[in-house]
């Protein structure tokens, strides 16, 4: 499997970073002013950023910015924070809905059915055994092949909170080598309709994730964080968690498909471990009412609520690949 290099497309930027725009023909003004990437669209091969001086939001290719160091000195974070607010919303409005999905889903139709009781009376479900051996060797080869490329970068969390590195695979814009990834990751979609009905939108681009070892973590968190306001930044540096809030929080129902070994142990570790009944403030898992550990199997599907549900990651003994979607609801 060939993957070019460099390091896909995205140049090695991370969501979040602070550039410095440059070489803008159509939007000349802009040039020399700071910026903030905002997400990387891989069918158009582009960057959206936050221009802070123009207030809006541009699409640039990658050699038209250098990474810059510190945050903006623009002093009206809040007015950026509203501009990310209606870019958050106008994200949402363009993901498409469960119902405009067409393929085969992971499972069929009456599985459906299991797996809404399931998030009805404990709040997640588990599917076994949905994809062969031979597919999943071919989805573990080709995940190991894009992380090699360099192609992972670490999310916008600190280190403390989480070390895996992550990818975001877009179906319809997937690298050379990534077919069956994409491939899955379609079938991944077409099961949202069935779970959360055809008016939920469905995230375009799917979350590829690697542990690799070394006790790769990710501490206890839900998946939708706490809102925040506009008003409530202050200045550029609260800017990135806004963002994440902002674009996160609309998220309903989380679908994780692990893609490693089925010979997966205990002593492995990478369990996904839910906190059931944990009291909405809490952070840790101290008030949870259950403990579910959920070992990483190949061919596993976990389906929880992403707004109730604790959970984190414990520490990887052995390289774990799982691939998420989101199904969002406003």
């Amino acid at each position: 499997m060939d993957l070019p290099p460099p390091l896909a497309a995205t140049g090695g930027m991370n969501v979040g970073d602070w550039v410095k725009l440059q070489g803008l023909q159509s939007r000349p003004e802009l040039n020399g002013t700071r910026a903030k990437l905002l997400r990387w669209s891989a069918p158009r091969a582009r960057w959206q950023v936050l221009a802070v001086a123009a207030a809006d939001v541009v699409c640039v290719k990658r050699e038209k910015f250098e990474q810059v160091q510190g945050e903006s000195d623009d002093p009206d974070a809040a007015g950026c924070a509203r501009l990310l607010a209606k870019y958050a919303a106008a994200c949402y409005d363009s993901y498409p809905k469960a119902e405009q999905i067409s393929g085969q889903p992971l499972f069929p139709g009456e599985e459906a059915e299991r797996v809404k009781e399931g998030l009805g009376e404990k709040g997640y479900c588990v599917i076994d055994g949905l994809l062969p051996q031979d597919v999943l060797t071919t989805l573990q080869e080709e995940a190991s092949t894009l992380y090699s490329s360099g192609a992972f970068q670490q999310d916008g969390n600190s280190l403390e909170v989480r070390s895996d590195r992550c990818f975001h695979l877009h179906p319809d814009g997937h690298p050379p080598g990534a077919s069956t990834l994409a491939a899955v990751a379609r079938r991944m979609q077409a099961v949202v309709s069935h779970i959360g009905g055809g008016e939920v939108r469905i995230t375009p681009d799917l979350q590829l994730a690697v542990y690799d070892g070394d006790r790769a973590f990710y501490r206890p968190h839900r998946d939708v964080p706490p809102a925040q306001t506009p008003e409530e930044v202050k200045d550029s540096s609260a800017l990135d968690s806004f963002l994440v809030s902002s674009m996160t929080g609309t998220r309903a129902i989380t679908f994780i498909l692990y893609l490693n070994p089925t010979d997966w142990k205990e002593e492995d570790g990478g369990a996904l471990r839910l906190y059931l009944g944990a009291a909405t403030d809490d952070a840790e898992g101290s008030t949870a009412t259950e403990k579910v550990d959920l070992q990483p199997l190949g061919g596993r599907l976990v389906v929880f609520d992403a707004k109730q549900v604790l959970h984190e990651v414990r520490p990887c003994h052995r390289r774990r690949i799982a691939l998420s979607l989101w199904a969002m609801r406003q």
